[in-house]
């Protein structure tokens, strides 16, 4: 199952993706009410703990990072409970100070518990869709408040 969305982003790509990758990912799970916890260092082959609750228990995940190409492309997966998750971000620059962020997240099960979890979801599947914008839109907002907070120093 795929969850898609994309926004428009009034901030240069170096800028979106540096808000994507190190103290930007901790922020980024905090705003989003988790905890991201780096076991290593930045880049490709980076490993982050991501904790968070769902359905009221409390998960961790390990995120590990297997695409890093500065300034356009980040891609992470990871695995919980039989449910495998590849998550891919890619940015291009339609303008010289814009950029548009295209999120891609799959889910594949690899149990029959996670499969029933994905075939519920798949119900959800607009809803899904439309957090996942609203989500990314928080985040498109505060990277061009940063950034042209950057600008004005």
């Amino acid at each position: 199952m795929e969850i898609t969305a994309v926004d428009e982003i009034a901030a240069r790509p170096e800028a979106v993706f540096a808000a994507l990758t190190g103290d930007g990912f901790v922020r980024l799970a905090a705003e989003n009410g988790a905890v991201a916890v780096p076991r290593d260092g930045d880049g490709p082959g980076a490993v982050w703990d991501l904790s968070f609750a769902y359905r009221g228990l409390a998960r961790t995940v390990p995120i590990r990072t297997i695409a890093h190409r500065a300034p356009d492309h980040l891609a992470m997966t990871g695995e919980s409970d039989g449910l495998r998750v590849d998550v891919s971000v890619r940015l291009e620059a339609p303008a010289p100070n814009r950029t548009r962020l295209s999120l891609t997240a799959d889910l594949v099960p690899r149990t029959i518990g996670a499969r029933l979890l994905t075939q519920s979801l798949r119900l959800a599947r607009g809803t899904l869709d439309r957090k996942a914008a609203a989500a990314l839109a928080v985040f498109a907002r505060a990277v061009e408040r940063d950034a042209a907070g950057r600008a004005v120093d």
